[in-house]
Formats: structure tokens, C-alpha cells, sequence
């Protein structure tokens, strides 16, 4: 156990100094060569019961979804507006931290210039952290306290985490389990959920329509012996969620768990769905929370204006799009080159002929008229006016809506083949 919280301590360390200078798609390649140590260090939760080895797989589940690929980001955020002898000093720790990743790569035997190095960067980051309050905030790590003290009495955080299963020797197994924090729990709980074969079973099952499929997917029982979506993801946490007075729970999905819908899952006989039962609010992690970019009371994203599409004319001639174009200001040139130009693309990849739908241009009318009863400001483009330039221009001339509602077709490219070691 000691050494398997060192090793994480210091495979953070090494990715929290890389994305100081790594491009994000390169820091991503770089995590995943860690990928394996880190689903042993998730696998041994299974074999213990340590307070200690649960707070860290929850801090690792924050590292990973969402601190490391944020970090350069946010660097670079904070530097933009500092004066240029911030820069200056900023540079120069870019550069004690990529020779010090490689030196932290290296046997401790063979880590020559490692107290240096470290000292040096050290002594910047001290510098910069009393000289730029932004530069605090970007590098600030957050924990599963953090989490913690962000939730009410009557609240729940869930990490849901996947990983290849180990037992001393590597598995054929892809697990799925769930870090659970309560307001008052005093570490994390570690809930096994079910394997990725079981919910393959479920979301890749062909069943005729896709209003049967759906219905059947998220169905209280299941046909073939196989266990319902219900059963195998949140039934193992309900005890607890219960037992604690649990009615709102953010979560951050993983793997294919993005496909779903958590609120449909649908209870037992009675056909409740857990929407119904509970404030289900999705974040991209849970860090979300200590870093103040929760939910309202109300479980909604405050509200502000709405920009609203619907009824779009697919059939739109050239001339036709110029006059809509011309009346919203919109100019062509800017916003339809390069590669997010569809003028550029060939039928196929437009999806060919799309109909008109309108059922959307009434969707969009109810939606406007609702909003507006409850004092929220909303611009409409109906028809000619829905053209993909307008679209392009949110956020050019000022900031973007609170809310983007757009009613069209759908369309979805296959998945891409995973040549690497499979994962879910």
C-alpha cells in the first residue's frame, strides 16, 4: 500500500510538470503510458478495505478527468494578461520543469541533476505564486476534501471510474465501480459496480426499432438472464444513497457510461425512472464543485438569454442564404472557410438531402414563449434565418447565450477502430 501511494505521488508530480510545456494532445499520449500502474492502484481497492488507498483513487479520479489536461490551458490563461517579467520568469520554469519530468522518468540511482533542477523550480513557482494570484488558482490541485465541503446535508458526489482488472497478474476484465463521497463520510466509498462485457451486453444488443431499443435498454428486466442497467450501476450504491438521506447527486461519467442516461433507468415493477427519485446533475468531473461551478438550488445553470434554432430550410439556394446573411449581419467569408466550411464538403459528408422538420420551428416557439414568461431574454432563428453563418457568429461580437437550443436532424459517425489494447 505504501509503495503503491508513492508510485501515484509521484506519477502526478511528473504529469503536473509536463503539462506546464506539453500541448495538450501530447500530454494526453503521455498519461496513458501510466494508464496501466494506475488501474493496479485501482484494482487493489478490491483487496482492502484502507481509508487511505480510497481518498487517493477519488484524488486520482480528479488528476486524471480533469486537472492535467486543464493545466496548460489555465497557465497560459493566467500569463496572457502578466507583465512581461512574469512571462519571463514563467518561461524560464517551463524550462526547469521539462528537463525535470525527464530526470523524474529516470531510476532514482540515475537522477543526477534532480536536486538542482527541483530547487530552481521550486524557487520560480514560489516567485510566481506571490506575484500572480491567477497563476495560484491555475495550479491549485484539487482533493477529495475539496469535493467534500462542497456538499450539502441531502448530497452525493460519484466519481465513476473504469479500469483493466488485476489480481497480481493483468485480467481480461475491464471493471466499472464508483467513488462515492458523502457530506459527513470520512473517506471516499469504493462501490464495485459490474464488468464492461455485462453493459456491452446491453447498449450493443440490437433490438428491431429505435423505439424498442431504447425502451428495452433502460428497462427495470431484462430478457437472456441479463442483469438491467439499473441493476448493474446503481443498484449497488442505493443502500447508501438511502440510508443518508440522499436527494441530489452530481457524478462525473466514464467510458460508456457516457451513452447514458442515468435519469432513465427505470426501478423494479413500479417502472419509476431515477429522475424521479433523485436530482441527477452530470459534470465532466466533480472537481466542478470545490471549484465553485456548481449547480444553483435549483439543479440548473443560471439563466441569462437563450439563443434558440428551429425550423431550419435545408433546401436554402445560395441567393437565399445571402439575403438571410446580409439581414443578421453575418458575413460569409468569416465564418464559413476552412475546415468547419460545409461549402467545401461532399454530399455524403453533409449527410445528403434533409427534410424539413416542422415539428422543430414549433419546439422553438413553445421553448421562446416559456422563457419569456419567466423574464429570460431569447432570440429565435426560424427558417431562412437558421444559416450556418449566423450559427458560426455566436460569441464573435460579445458573450455567448446561457443557453443554445437547436432543433434539426441528427446524424452520427461510427465509432473509431481502437488498434490499441482494448478498452472500454
Amino acid at each position: 500500500e505504501q509503495y503503491f501511494t508513492e508510485a501515484s505521488s509521484i506519477i502526478k508530480r511528473i504529469l503536473q510538470k509536463s503539462a506546464t510545456y506539453l500541448p495538450s494532445q501530447e500530454l494526453e499520449k503521455y498519461i496513458a503510458l501510466y494508464q496501466d500502474g494506475n488501474d493496479e492502484f485501482i484494482s487493489y481497492n478490491h483487496r482492502t478495505t484502507s481509508d487511505t488507498f480510497r481518498v487517493e483513487s477519488y484524488n486520482n479520479a480528479l488528476f486524471y478527468k480533469g486537472f492535467a489536461l486543464e493545466t496548460s490551458t489555465h497557465l497560459e490563461q493566467a500569463m496572457q494578461s502578466a507583465p512581461d517579467s512574469i512571462r519571463d520568469i514563467h518561461s524560464r520554469w517551463k524550462g526547469y520543469n521539462r528537463l525535470l519530468a525527464a530526470e523524474l522518468a529516470l531510476p532514482i540511482a540515475e537522477r543526477i541533476h534532480f536536486a538542482y533542477l527541483d530547487s530552481m523550480s521550486n524557487v520560480l513557482e514560489k516567485t510566481l505564486l506571490r506575484a500572480s494570484s491567477a497563476f495560484a488558482e491555475a495550479q491549485r490541485q484539487i482533493e477529495w476534501q475539496d469535493v467534500q465541503k462542497a456538499l450539502k446535508p441531502g448530497e452525493a458526489a460519484i466519481e465513476f471510474i473504469h479500469y483493466r482488472y488485476s489480481d497480481k497478474k493483468e485480467t481480461d476484465s475491464t471493471m466499472y465501480s464508483a467513488l462515492l463521497t458523502l457530506p459527513n463520510s470520512k473517506a471516499p466509498l469504493f462501490i464495485p459496480l459490474c464488468e464492461a462485457r455485462q453493459l456491452d451486453a446491453l447498449i450493443y444488443k440490437a433490438n428491431g426499432t429505435r423505439a424498442n431499443y431504447l425502451q428495452n435498454l433502460y428497462a427495470s428486466t431484462q430478457s437472456d438472464d441479463l442483469l438491467s442497467l439499473n441493476q448493474l450501476i446503481w443498484s449497488p450504491m442505493e443502500k447508501v444513497l438511502e440510508e443518508n438521506g440522499i436527494k441530489t447527486v452530481y457524478f462525473a461519467p466514464t467510458g460508456l457510461l457516457h451513452r447514458l442516461n442515468l435519469g432513465a433507468l427505470a426501478e423494479g415493477k413500479s417502472g419509476a425512472r431515477l429522475a424521479d427519485r433523485y436530482k441527477l446533475v452530470p459534470m465532466g468531473s466533480t472537481r466542478l464543485l470545490a471549484e465553485g461551478q456548481t449547480q444553483t438550488e435549483a439543479g440548473h445553470i443560471p439563466l441569462n438569454n437563450a439563443l434558440i434554432y428551429g425550423g431550419v430550410r435545408y433546401e436554402m439556394d445560395s441567393s437565399a442564404i445571402t439575403k438571410a446573411n446580409a439581414q443578421l449581419n453575418a458575413t460569409a467569408q468569416d465564418t464559413t472557410g476552412g475546415l468547419f466550411g460545409f461549402s467545401n464538403q461532399t454530399e455524403t459528408q453533409r449527410g445528403e438531402n434533409w427534410n424539413y422538420l416542422p415539428g422543430t420551428e414549433k419546439e422553438a416557439r413553445y421553448l421562446d414563449g416559456l422563457l419569456r414568461r419567466r423574464n429570460i431574454q431569447t432570440t429565435l432563428r426560424l427558417g431562412y434565418e437558421a444559416t450556418e453563418e449566423s450559427f458560426k457568429q455566436i460569441g464573435q461580437n460579445g458573450p455567448s447565450p446561457s443557453l443554445l437550443h437547436i432543433g434539426t436532424h441528427g446524424f452520427f459517425f461510427p465509432d473509431p477502430q481502437d488498434t490499441s489494447r482494448r478498452r472500454a
